[in-house]
Formats: structure tokens, sequence, C-alpha cells
């Protein structure tokens, strides 16, 4: 499992601070594994983290990225409820929200460094293949 230095764990939480959340996306530099995004930081509102994995290359990070920007804000208004659709600003590419449970496909280190036990995932999914 990778791990964060200090210096870095040090950067994330000021960054958490300074927003409330960021989102971090990791792209293959080869393009050898699909890019994903998740979120940093609804934790500590007592808020599952949101990921998106499995996104298409070159764009694929920006949208995630977009995505999950838009579907924070309405995170920290309302419970996001799993299996219902939530527009976004993407033209037909409306998603969902699944529990993500001990997945191995979901690398999120970052998140697993700040907050171990206490880290709980939603998963976006697209409903129609847009991404």
């Amino acid at each position: 499992m990778v791990t964060l230095t200090a210096v870095q764990q040090l950067a994330l939480k000021a960054a958490i601070r300074r927003h409330g959340w960021v989102v971090l996306a990791k792209v293959h530099p080869l393009g050898l594994v699909p890019p994903y995004v998740y979120s940093c930081g609804f934790t500590d509102a007592g808020l599952p983290e949101l990921v998106m994995y499995d996104l298409c290359h070159p764009t694929g990070a920006q949208v995630g990225i977009d995505v999950i920007t838009h579907l924070a804000r309405r995170h920290l208004a309302e419970d996001l409820r799993p299996g219902r659709v939530y527009p976004t600003r993407v033209p037909g590419a409306d998603i969902t929200v699944e529990p993500a449970v001990d997945d191995p496909q979901l690398p999120v280190h970052a998140a697993l460094a700040l907050y171990g036990g206490r880290l709980r995932l939603l998963r976006i999914e697209p409903v129609l293949d847009g991404f």
C-alpha cells in the first residue's frame, strides 16, 4: 500500500482546512490504468468521501473532478441517497451513487492515510455511458 509522507499529510490537511475538502486525481502516465478521482475532507464533516473510477483517457480525470466538485455542493447540503439519479453539468451524463465497501479497485491512499477506519465511501456511477 502506498502511504503519504508526513509532509504530504500536512499539506493535504492544510488544503482541507483551507477549502473544506479537496479532489485528488490519479492518472497513470502511460494510460495503462484508467484514471480515477476521489475526495478528501468530507469525513471530517461526518460524510462519506466520493470516488469515481474507470474513467476514460485522456479527459476522464477532469470530468471526474468536475462531477465530484458539482456533487460535493449537494453532498454538503443533503444526504446523497444510493440509487437516486443526480444531474450533472455534463449533458446526458447523469450519475447515481452506491456504497463502495472494501473494494480493492479503490486505492484511495490519501483518504485512508488521513481517516483510517473512519473512512466511508460512496462510488459515483454514470447512468449513461458518457464517461
